[in-house]
């Protein structure tokens, strides 16, 4: 069930389910892959412990002392 949720409001999970059933999946495989996409973003933010942010790419983010990306100058906005 949340899983259902998260492919209607969750813009990093209805990417990959729209990807998935473009690419000729059912419907309950594209649910499945976004039941295993979940399971690592819970992961990830408990690794990490940090909190969770849509769409996070790490190559666009600055490291501590850097400056931003230049390709990446207003994506992050």
């Amino acid at each position: 069930m949340p899983s259902i949720v998260a492919c209607r409001v969750n813009p990093d999970v209805n990417v990959l389910y729209e990807r998935l059933l473009e690419a000729g999946k059912t419907k309950m495989s594209a649910l499945g892959g976004a039941m295993r996409k979940m399971a690592h973003l819970a992961f990830g933010v408990i690794k990490n412990r940090q909190t969770y942010r849509a769409f996070f790419h790490p190559i666009l983010e600055p490291e501590v002392g850097k400056e931003a990306n230049p390709l990446a100058v207003g994506l992050l906005a």
